[in-house]
């Protein structure tokens, strides 16, 4: 019986482990977030701990998850509070062709190949530095959420 139970365990992950990478941050992230949410489901269904607990625990689970939701939408979120500084200077990210025949990735004005002048650069440069701020803070927002936390879900 606890054999049937843990195949269909190792079955319930695969979707999971089919996406994983092991050079991406974000699937330790959804193999994180998924636990967690079996965690919930788990401690909800079973009386193990009294119902002041659980809804503790559920919601410190929760805050996990939405702090991994916002990670995953960090870009949305922070263009969102912050605006689109790409949008605003009438700047695109494309693929500029260079003489030698291969391409590379270059910030430049809508619709040209001309690339950002100087004097956008230091505003650009600002703007991404506080963009990889704000992602730090939701990144330390996760992992001191279940620092703070995680022991308290279970036993």
């Amino acid at each position: 019986m606890k054999i049937i139970k843990k195949i269909k365990k190792i079955i319930e992950y695969i979707p999971i482990l089919l996406k994983d990478e092991d050079w991406d941050y974000s699937s330790l992230l959804t193999l994180i977030q998924y636990k967690v949410s079996r965690m919930k489901k788990c401690i909800k269904e079973n009386d193990y701990i009294i119902e002041e607990q659980i809804n503790n625990i559920c919601e410190s689970i929760d805050k996990t998850i939405n702090d991994i939701d916002n990670y995953f939408n960090a870009y949305e979120l922070f263009e969102k509070e912050y605006g689109d500084i790409y949008e605003e200077l009438g700047l695109e990210h494309k693929w500029v062709k260079l003489d030698n025949g291969n391409s590379r990735m270059a910030t430049v004005y809508k619709n040209t190949d001309v690339e950002i002048k100087p004097r956008h650069e230091a505003k650009i440069k600002k703007h991404i530095n506080k963009q990889l701020e704000y992602e730090q803070n939701l990144w330390n927002n996760i992992w001191d959420g279940i620092k703070l936390n995680g022991q308290k879900w279970w036993d």
